[in-house]
């Protein structure tokens, strides 16, 4: 019943962010952008399936990024070890807290703002948004790739007709219209408010996930 309750609350509360970027959207952002003005787009450092061990830093894919997303708890993630990761991580850099990730091949759009973890992820299937000229563009950019706006912009540059894909050349050259820092500024910090509870729920969800699992094992043996 309280996993329920939290994932309608996560519902309502993304909902309100919907609402309140919306009505900014169309009041205060007259300055036309491409995504690639405003960040680094880019994929990871290929990992091999020889580089999967049994326990380690989890190597998501764009299933996992979607659960991620949802708050939904991550059951058998595949894994490479800590020595591989920090190697990564020194020469290539992972993602950070505030990133967002985003599917870029089968159903693509499902964004996840980093949270504080250490993971890595699949090349080509998810593109990396990191590196943003201005801290608070992370989290009106990730509000703007949850709206219509943003899935219309999408259908208008996939390709493929059976094996849909999203290419970092077509994600770049999206357009947004972004308004004065000033508005940004105000805008971000709304958002980062409401976008904390969110994912402070996820790690409770998450938590209670784990838990009752064990739970049923153990009445299970």
């Amino acid at each position: 019943m309280y996993l329920k309750h939290e994932g309608i609350l996560n519902d309502n509360l993304e909902a309100t962010i919907q609402a309140i970027f919306t009505e900014f959207y169309m009041r205060n952002c007259h300055i036309q952008c491409q995504l690639s003005d405003l960040c680094t787009l880019c994929s990871s450092k290929r990992v091999f399936a020889d580089d999967y061990v049994d326990n380690g830093i989890p190597f998501y894919r764009g299933g996992e990024i979607t659960l991620k997303q949802k708050g939904q708890p991550v059951n058998d993630p595949l894994f490479i070890s800590d020595a591989h990761f920090k190697e990564l991580k020194e020469k290539y850099g992972a993602p950070i807290k505030d990133d967002i990730l985003i599917t870029a091949v089968g159903t693509i759009g499902n964004s996840y703002l980093v949270d504080r973890e250490n993971f890595y992820f699949k090349d080509g299937n998810i593109i990396w948004l990191k590196d943003f000229s201005k801290y608070e563009y992370r989290f009106f950019i990730y509000d703007f790739m949850q709206s219509s706006l943003f899935q219309s912009s999408l259908e208008a540059i996939s390709i493929g007709s059976t094996q849909t894909a999203l290419t970092i050349a077509a994600l770049s050259d999206i357009k947004v219209l972004v308004p004065i820092f000033d508005k940004l500024k105000s805008y971000a910090k709304q958002s980062s408010m409401i976008r904390k509870n969110i994912q402070q729920n996820n790690m409770e969800l998450e938590e209670l996930h784990h838990m009752s699992e064990f739970i049923l094992s153990s009445l299970n043996r």
